[in-house]
Formats: C-alpha cells, structure tokens, sequence
C-alpha cells in the first residue's frame, strides 16, 4: 500500500478497497443497468398505455397524458425525499446491509405491481412505494462508503462508484431501445412490447440483491430519534446543512425541470420513440462516465470547490442551447447538447458527495445525508410536476431556461458559502489524482 501522501491512481486504489466497498460497487453496476431501461422505457409505455383515451381521469379530472406522466414520476420522487430522514434512521438502527435488502424487495415488488396495472390511482400509489424503497440507496449510500474507505482513497471510491452505475447505464439504454422493435417483431402491440421491455429490467434488479447479501454490516453511529433529527438536536454545523440543503435542491429543481420527461420532448421535436433514444441515453451515460473519471484529476488540479463549480456553470450554455433546438433537422445537435450537458453537469457529481460528508462532523452524516437527499427528491419531484404542465401546454423550453439559471445559482453558492472551508481546500501536491 502507499505511503499516505502517495499519489495514487485507479488502480492501486482499487487494491486498496474494503470488501464491502467492491460489493457496493458491484451493487452500482446492476442498479445502472435496471435504472437506465427503466429511464429509455417507462415513460413512452405510460404514454402508450393511455394513448387510445386521449387523457387520463384522475379522481373526475381529465389530465393531459404528459401531466399524468409528470405526477407518476413527481409522486415517486416526492415520496423518495419524504422518507430519506426515516431510511436514514432506520438505516443507522437496523444496518446498512439490512436496509439495502429491505428497502431493494419493497421497490422491486411495487415495480413489479406498477407493471401488472393500468388504474391510474394504483399507479400513482405504486410509484410511491418504489420511491420509498429507492431512497434508502441514496440516504444510507454516502455513510455506508465514508465507513468503508479511507481517505486517500474516497475520492477514486466515490467517483468510480458513479462512472460503473453510467457504464452500465449504456447496456441498459441499448436493452431499453432494441427490446421493444423485437417484441414488435414478434406480432406484440407497442404498450405490450415496452411492458416486456420494463419486465426484463427486473432480473436485474434482483441481481443487485445478490452483492448486498455478501456484505458485512458497517459500524454505524448509534441510531437517534427521528424528532431530534428533524430538530438536528445533536448537529453542530446547522449553517452548513442548510446551506447543503439550499444547493441541494436548486440543482434539483433544475433538473427535474427537464430531465425526467425529456423522451416525450424529443418524440415531439424530433419524431424519436425508444429505438432512438436509447442511443441518446446510451451515448449521454458514456460521456458522463468518462467524466466522472477524470473527476480526481480536475480536483488535484482546482480543488474540489472549483471543480464543482465551474463544471455545473459548463453545462449551462448547452441546456439554453436545447431550448432552441427543436427542428427534426437537428436530432445530432440536439443529442450533442445533452450528450455535453450531461457531462458538465454530472461530472462533479461524486464530488459533491464526497465533499458534503466531508463539511460535517462524523455524528451529523446521516442526518446531512438525509437532508440534502431530501432536498433534493422533494424538489425534483416538483420540477417534474412543472414540467409537465409545460410540455402539455408546448413550453417544454421553458424548463430549459430555468434548469440554466438555477444551476448559475447553485454554483455561486457553492463558492460564496464554502470558500476557505478546509474541506474544500486544493488537494497539495501528491494527493489522489486520477490514474490508470
């Protein structure tokens, strides 16, 4: 093993990974695989499924289909974020290994379920649960890796734990576009083709199942009551969570502005159905892995304040540009602005979450964790509402827009509210740097 202040590469780094930290990487892979033909497929079956009625009736309300679409999606993130202060305790109280375990069957049931279904209340029901399960991976994710690393070597654990869910995320996007044309070769009709499509993203997603069984459970903070966690009763750095609360959920709400309904912008732009725009999804997570890659570098050389910074201030110019870009003519331009989008605006992904495990003390993590992550879902969730307004109403660009000025804003805040933080110092000279 290297000496401390050793430069270290991906490699040796890798050697140097706990058991349970390889597992949890293997778990990251699986999960890109199902999440990425989940993203290629569900939202043009959704659409499929309620095509023939022209809209939904919700509760004796006729709902525009891409409305509908956006509360599915939107219940399911907002569900996700109103539990991560729960998963965080119970993840504290009864284990990583074990909430993993849990938490996975939960989603994958409901998931199952939302298939089996066409009601539009049980579906809405059913994206809950999932987001209930889902949360526990990103609440107990970020602890579980600070308890099974060390710090030379969390940077390249973080970053390579990104860049494998993307990498698999390719295999996903390519099953997610080709499975429905072979089912509709097969004399299937197109909502039937993409329910076969999301059916074969659930053997993988029990697969994850299988890297968390072989896990040893972590040594974890002992679990506090959830009323002094909402009252952050034992957080010293309150400032600096609501700070990680603040950026958290302008890059959210940005995101969910556009991102989770963009395979129905670019049927309506672009004539696009999911044979095309698995390739889309495919060629965006390529670019997004090799970026987060390079991660390590960029923070040996900026710092990881500056990274973040101005990598998310990057991507800004091509979420404008694709609010312009709307012609069919312009398909390649279109992906080539989200392919360049996606890598800017991800890259420092990893970062952020190594650096905000790093601002508070050990003690106040779960709960930072559970914060930040709820900031997060609960805004993206409404972002998504917004944005299907948007697209039923034809100002899907619009989201565009507001996703460039809240990422302008949460980088700013970045700098003005961590500047001098010694977590967010530049790295000296030897420090982990991004290697083999």
């Amino acid at each position: 093993m290297a000496e401390p202040g050793a430069r270290v590469g991906y490699l040796e780094a890798m050697r140097s990974f706990s058991r349970n930290a390889r597992l949890y990487l293997v778990y990251s892979t699986l999960s890109g695989i199902n999440n990425a033909i989940f993203l290629v497929a569900f939202v043009f079956y959704l659409e499929e499924l309620f095509r023939a009625g022209g809209s939904v009736s919700l509760f004796g309300a006729a709902l525009a289909i891409p409305v509908y679409i956006g509360s599915v999606l939107g219940v399911q993130a907002l569900a996700h974020g109103a539990n991560a202060l729960p998963a965080g305790v119970l993840g504290d109280k009864f284990g990583r290994k074990r909430s993993f375990l849990a938490a996975s069957l939960c989603a994958i049931l409901a998931y199952a379920l939302v298939l089996l279904t066409s009601n539009p209340i049980a579906l809405l029901a059913l994206a809950a649960i999932v987001g209930i399960g889902e949360s526990f991976h990103g609440v107990v994710g970020g602890p579980f890796l600070m308890e099974n690393s060390e710090p030379r070597e969390r940077m390249h654990l973080f970053s390579l734990s990104a860049s494998l869910e993307m990498v698999s995320s390719i295999v996903g996007a390519v099953i997610g576009g080709l499975l429905p044309g072979i089912f509709l070769g097969l004399g299937m009709a197109r909502v039937d083709a993409l329910r076969a499509t999301l059916f074969v993203s659930l053997p993988f997603a029990v697969a994850e199942l299988l890297p968390l069984a072989f896990m040893r459970e972590a040594k974890a903070p002992a679990p506090l009551p959830l009323a002094d966690i909402l009252r952050m009763k034992h957080v010293v750095h309150r400032g600096t969570v609501a700070r990680l609360f603040t950026v958290s959920l302008l890059l959210a709400f940005g995101v969910g502005l556009y991102f989770p309904l963009l395979n129905l912008h670019f049927e309506d732009a672009f004539h696009v159905h999911e044979a095309e725009f698995g390739p889309v999804i495919a060629l965006n997570s390529l670019a997004i892995a090799v970026a987060i890659l390079a991660a390590p570098a960029f923070v040996r050389r900026l710092g990881k304040l500056r990274t973040i910074t101005y990598t998310r201030l990057a991507a800004v110019p091509f979420l404008i540009a694709l609010a312009v870009v709307t012609s069919e003519d312009f398909l390649w331009l279109a992906t080539t602005l989200f392919v360049l989008r996606g890598a800017f605006a991800v890259m420092a992904t990893p970062v952020t979450g190594a650096l905000t495990m790093e601002l508070v003390d050990a003690p106040e993590r779960a709960t930072t964790a559970g914060f930040t992550h709820a900031a997060f879902d609960l805004f993206y969730g409404g972002g998504i509402f917004i944005a299907g307004g948007l697209l039923a109403a034809g100002g899907f660009w619009l989201g565009f827009v507001l996703a460039g000025l809240l990422y302008v804003a949460h980088a700013i805040l970045w700098t003005m509210w961590f500047r001098g933080h010694p977590a967010t110092a530049a790295p000296p000279v030897g420090a982990p740097a991004a290697g083999t």
